[in-house]
């Protein structure tokens, strides 16, 4: 979605400090969970721009957090919103 709205310096922001470590190895191990959306992330990465991983405390990004448990209700692979949802209104600065 960044790169095809033409944004080239990101911030991707994860509360797993696994994830981000497994994503600046060089090889993934065949026992990581979740290896094959690992390899699409770091596929992406190759990408010509400056992309940062940066690991954040959960508690630190509610709304990303909020949004991420509203997905696992939707059946969609993607969902983008123009403006963001209701229930994560409170939780913006």
């Amino acid at each position: 979605m960044a790169w095809g709205k033409g944004l080239r310096k990101v911030i991707c922001e994860f509360d797993s400090i696994e994830v981000v470590h497994f994503l600046h190895l060089d090889v993934i191990l065949e026992s990581i969970p979740f290896k094959d959306l690992l390899l699409e992330i770091r596929n992406l990465m190759q990408k010509n721009w400056d992309i940062q991983l940066v690991h954040v405390l959960r508690e630190a990004n509610s709304v990303a957090d909020r949004l991420a448990k509203g997905a696992v209700a939707m059946a969609d692979d993607y969902t983008f919103w123009d403006s963001p949802p209701a229930d994560v209104l409170p939780f913006l600065v």
